[in-house]
């Protein structure tokens, strides 16, 4: 008879396929433009791509005011839906006037800011058309939140989706149809951002009124006002390498750095996927009895680390060849990032799952001081060791402040509540994609023979895997397998 546990186990398997069959097919549409954006631009376009695109991501968290946090806390305390109408109404009209101002101040700095950035004022109107895409993405979030918030979910999901492809779309139809070149791409960013802000409107029409008002607005501006440094430092451990990659070594750098990450989207996006579902999933199990849910939450850290390890390790092992099937020669040496962006991955999301005895005693703040340890510990590093070790600087940089930002989070957990999780599986799994991750990299840059150097990879991979899986699946399994070992060498042949 299956167990409480792993039924429960099946059920996030379950919304783990649901949540990833959208999410999967808009997030890659960047892997596959891999290939051919870099064919069709230099490192150092690559790169100005990377610089803009970045710069974008901080606009639209500034630019939205953390005004979706105000919508997701006070949407169903309002009583009426002219009430919540109200609010959202008012919290856009202000992200629309605050946009327009922050557009505008982007004209007037666009020359400085490219200047700064790009080396040249020439990239002036990339800066303007980043800015422009910023303020229709922050309009979209306040609408989207909506839409989560009425469990509207095949919608919120298909705006993505609408998103990616209509970039996609359009930025091949720019570059390569009308010979664009780079600014083909960023018009492609902000139609594309406008036609998702269309659908967002026509599905959230309802919430829309004249009746604006000054109480919601200034109670949601003290909700979101002060969470908004905390939505910002995922942007500093996520981009902020770039920006100390640009002033070490330059435009091209970025661009070979940025390859690197693209491939490693292939283990950031089940990840990233896992984290959608084990969210909402792993609140309804916090009210479980104590054993249950220790026993719970302690299972799922080591299936998730056993899983996304081995899987991250195939990836380093095969990248060398993907990733020379992928981009064209100049960017080759962009795959010593990968072993490490992947494994900040992986570490990232397992930190979903060690907040939890956080969360149980109903202290958030220990997300907070976690984040912006990590994100110091990752500039701090990544200026430390570029200087020293080039790209893979940056990426180890990455790694150490996920490594420092899921510890901190495991100690308030210990601190904070009676959970306990698998000490010594966990630590053997990363130490095993330390080591392994480190001799796959020696390997491939070392060996020349590529037969041998794919050989030596794969077997690196298999001798770590037997090590993690054997110490993070569950030992009455691993009873029941050495029992049938024994019983069938026991029967003669």
């Amino acid at each position: 008879m299956q167990t409480d546990t792993g039924r429960r186990l099946a059920e996030l398997g379950k919304d783990f396929f649901v949540y990833g069959l959208m999410a999967g097919l808009s997030r890659l549409t960047g892997f596959f433009l891999l290939p051919i954006f870099t064919r069709a631009f230099s490192v150092d376009q690559y790169g100005t791509i990377d610089i803009v695109v970045t710069l974008t991501a901080l606009l639209s968290i500034v630019a939205s005011l953390s005004f979706p946090s105000a919508v997701q806390r006070y949407f169903f305390t309002l009583d009426t839906d002219q009430d919540r109408a109200s609010l959202v109404s008012t919290l856009v009209v202000v992200a629309a006037i605050f946009g327009c101002g922050l557009l505008a101040l982007g004209i007037l700095l666009s020359r400085a800011i490219s200047n700064i950035l790009l080396g040249s004022p020439e990239g002036a109107i990339y800066i303007v058309l980043g800015f422009l895409a910023a303020a229709f993405t922050a309009i979209s979030r306040i609408l989207q939140i909506v839409l989560r918030m009425e469990r509207r979910i095949v919608r919120f999901n298909l705006l993505s989706l609408f998103y990616s492809l209509s970039y996609a779309g359009l930025a091949l139809f720019f570059v390569f149809g009308q010979g664009t070149g780079l600014i083909g791409v960023f018009l492609a960013s902000v139609l594309a951002a406008a036609i998702q802000l269309f659908v967002t409107i026509l599905w959230t029409h309802q919430f829309f009124t004249t009746k604006l008002s000054l109480q919601k607005l200034r109670r949601s501006f003290r909700y979101s006002l002060p969470l908004l440094p905390a939505v910002m430092v995922h942007w500093v451990n996520e981009q902020s390498n770039r920006l100390v990659l640009l002033t070490y070594l330059g435009l091209g750098s970025v661009g070979i750095f940025s390859a690197g990450a693209r491939l490693a989207l292939l283990i950031r996006l089940p990840v990233s996927i896992f984290q959608q579902a084990w969210g909402p999933y792993g609140m309804t199990v916090i009210n479980l009895p104590d054993k249950e849910r220790k026993q719970f939450y302690r299972q799922v850290l080591n299936y998730y680390s056993g899983l996304f390890v081995c899987l991250g390790l195939v990836l380093v092992s095969i990248a060398p060849e993907a990733f020379r099937l992928m981009v064209p020669p100049e960017y080759y040496q962009g795959y010593v990032v990968i072993p490490w962006i992947v494994g900040a991955a992986i570490l990232h999301t397992s930190g979903s799952i060690t907040v939890f005895g956080a969360l149980i005693q109903e202290k958030t703040i220990a997300n907070t001081i976690a984040a912006w340890s990590g994100a110091i510990v990752n500039v701090l590093l990544t200026i430390l060791l570029i200087p020293q070790f080039g790209l893979g600087g940056a990426a180890i940089g990455m790694f150490a402040a996920e490594f420092v930002f899921t510890f901190i989070l495991w100690n308030f957990t210990v601190r904070w509540s009676d959970l306990r999780f698998d000490n010594k599986a966990i630590l053997t799994t990363l130490i095993c994609y330390i080591v392994t991750s480190g001799l796959i990299l020696w390997i491939a840059q070392t060996v020349n023979s590529p037969f041998i150097s794919l050989s030596l990879r794969l077997a690196a991979l298999m001798g770590a895997s037997l090590v993690v899986l054997y110490h993070c699946v569950d030992r009455q399994a691993v009873d029941a397998i050495r029992t049938m070992i024994k019983r069938t060498n026991a029967v003669p042949v």
